[in-house]
């Protein structure tokens, strides 16, 4: 049986806000207001609505795949059909 872990008090909180929220506050940055203003408002870190808004981190974790997409989707009918 796996134990379930609990948070540390005063440890640091992760993405407390939903991705609505986080789309709105960037549309506010993208709009004029300042980054500290909308942090606030929102309660979302300042350096997060930076690299939401330059899109710095935005490529996908991990090795690329072999395959494409189609050839992935033509191996699938292929098998299914054979």
């Amino acid at each position: 049986m796996v134990g379930k872990s609990k948070k540390r008090p005063g440890s640091r909180p992760y993405k407390n806000f939903s991705n609505d929220t986080l789309v709105q506050a960037v549309q506010d940055c993208k709009n004029g207001l300042s980054y500290r203003k909308v942090a606030e408002k929102y309660g979302i870190s300042k350096s997060t609505l930076q690299r939401k808004i330059v899109k710095k981190h935005c490529q996908p974790v991990g090795r690329p795949t072999v395959l494409s997409e189609d050839d992935e989707h033509n191996l699938r009918e292929g098998i299914i059909s054979a």
